[in-house]
């Protein structure tokens, strides 16, 4: 299980139709994302792009990651 706090990782996919997208920490594990998580530009969020990110505690009991910058 990760740890909370701030982690490393990169972008694994974004449906950009509907806002949601998973990250894949440097430890290996999937987190689920937000686009509204997300600090900087938007629009051009690709899988392999490498992200900084808080992993957080989210709904259904399952880590998220939050305040996203991309690099």
């Amino acid at each position: 299980m990760s740890d909370f706090g701030i982690q490393k990782g990169s972008i694994v996919e974004f449906d950009s139709q509907i806002g949601i997208g998973s990250i894949k920490t440097d430890k290996d594990e999937i987190l689920f994302f937000h686009i509204r998580t997300v600090l900087a530009k938007q629009e051009n969020i690709q899988p392999g792009i490498k992200a900084v990110f808080e992993v957080i505690p989210g709904r259904q009991g399952r880590l998220e990651a939050q305040s996203i910058h991309l690099l």
